[in-house]
Formats: C-alpha cells, structure tokens, sequence
C-alpha cells in the first residue's frame, strides 16, 4: 500500500505540465556570435566527417581539437559555449531560427559554388 502511495505521490507532483524556462547566462554568447560558430561548426564538421568517417577514434579526436581551435578564434571559451548552447536548446523558438538562418546560409552558399 505504501509503495502505491508513493508512486501516486509521485506521479502527481513529479510530473510537470512544463519546463520552466532556463535564465540565459550572464556570459551569453550574442545570437547573431552564435549563429556564426554554429555555422563554422557545421562546416567544420562535415568536412572532418568526411574525412575520418571510418575511424570513429581520430574523428573524435580531430573534432574535439578543431572545435576547440574554433572557438578560440572567436575568443569564447568552451564553458562559455556550452552554458549559451544549453540555453538556446532549452528555448526551442532561437534555436530553430538559428538552425533555419544556418540552412539558408548554407544552401545559397552551395547554389553559388554551383554556379561558378
């Protein structure tokens, strides 16, 4: 009887109907910033995707060191980076327009290697 109790208790106030919304950091990196690194980093990437694709070890390593190298460029530390990606992932509107932006981005940049 008890252990009904405590899963009824449980699933009564365990459960929210909700995330409450993260507070962006203090240290936030600025959307138009971060839609920069994210598009570098895609690019990035993608070429060392293709590069290493086999050898799961070196791609790891080789990301890992570029990305960091990426963000050294831009003068962000990775702790910075990753409490302003967590923000933006738990606020579903900015990192989807974000993602939209860097598809854009993209795409126009591929139809114009296309073209020449």
């Amino acid at each position: 009887m008890r252990k009904s109790a405590f899963i009824v208790v449980l699933l009564l106030f365990g459960c929210k109907s909700h995330i409450d919304p993260i507070k962006p950091p203090k240290n936030l990196i600025p959307r138009d910033t971060m839609k920069l690194v994210l598009t570098k980093m895609t690019l990035l990437e993608c070429y060392i995707e293709n590069k290493f694709s086999s050898q799961l070890l070196q791609y790891q390593n080789v990301m890992s060191k570029s990305g960091d190298s990426l963000l050294g460029e831009f003068h962000i530390p990775y702790k910075r980076f990753k409490s302003s990606m967590l923000y933006y992932t738990q606020n579903e509107d900015a990192i989807d327009s974000i993602y939209v932006e860097i598809m854009d981005t993209l795409t126009l940049r591929k139809a114009k290697l296309s073209v020449e």
